[in-house]
């Protein structure tokens, strides 16, 4: 998964989302300013990307956020059986 708007807040989550889904984050795209990451990932400047490849954000995030329901639902399902 590619990063993209590392001065934004959910950020963090993002990444956390990503550990515990077992997704891991090629590089973050930072645009301008001090990025808000907690992980040591490698930060590439916007202007600077130039080949790299740039895949597609939204998907990766989708999958983490379906991973993340079933497994909350899960866990409810198990405590509230």
């Amino acid at each position: 998964m590619i990063l993209f708007g590392l001065r934004s807040p959910l950020v963090v989550d993002y990444e956390i989302a990503a550990t515990r889904s077992g997704t891991d984050i090629a590089y973050g795209v930072s645009v301008a300013g001090h990025p808000r990451v907690l992980s040591d990932i490698e930060i590439v400047e916007l202007a600077a990307l130039g080949d790299r490849p740039r895949g597609a954000a939204m998907p990766s995030l989708r999958r983490i956020s379906a991973t993340i329901s079933e497994r909350l639902d899960q866990n409810r399902a198990a405590l509230h059986p």
